[in-house]
């Protein structure tokens, strides 16, 4: 039973420490906003870039310099006012030509130095599901109050127990 209880709390504190970074990250991912230590996340929200990723994964960017892309590296950007992740096929004079891999043709502007983001980092599948949900009140409200009851029946059974010790 020791061990059991063990690595539930293990578990819980890692799926908390992985919410508090993705929330962190998301929190800081505006396309004007410097990311969080070089970082930026996003959750995905077509199939443009299937099988690669896929609708409701979470997709970490990482800041890198626009010179620094190559054809083929996979890149977020803005366009049209949203945030896009795609394929870069060609780079030349005019910027980045990008395509979604699930895609038949290129996008139709190029990705200049103003639009562009970073590169893919790391894909968390199906996490992006997860963080759209946290951001809904009620939701966040009730893994709140989980979270506060699992604590206090974690650290009430720990202080009966001293107490019988003592």
């Amino acid at each position: 039973m020791k061990y059991i209880k063990y690595i539930g709390n293990s578990l819980l504190t890692i799926v908390i420490v992985l919410f508090a970074v993705t929330a962190a990250v998301s929190f800081f991912s505006g396309p004007k906003d410097e990311g969080l230590f070089g970082y930026k996340g996003y959750t995905v929200v077509s199939g443009s870039m299937e099988p690669v990723f896929s609708t409701g994964d979470f997709i970490f960017v990482k800041m890198t310099p626009f010179e620094n892309v190559e054809a083929e590296d996979i890149v977020t950007f803005v366009s049209d006012e949203e945030i896009v992740t795609h394929r870069a096929i060609e780079v030349n004079e005019e910027g980045l030509i990008t395509q979604g891999d699930a895609n038949n043709i290129p996008d139709q502007a190029a990705v200049t130095a103003d639009t562009y983001i970073g590169e893919l980092a790391l894909i968390v599948p199906y996490f992006g599901y997860v963080v759209v949900a946290t951001q809904q009140p009620l939701v966040l409200g009730g893994l709140v109050v989980l979270l506060g009851i699992y604590y206090i029946l974690t650290y009430v059974d720990v202080a009966k127990k001293d107490k019988q010790k003592v």
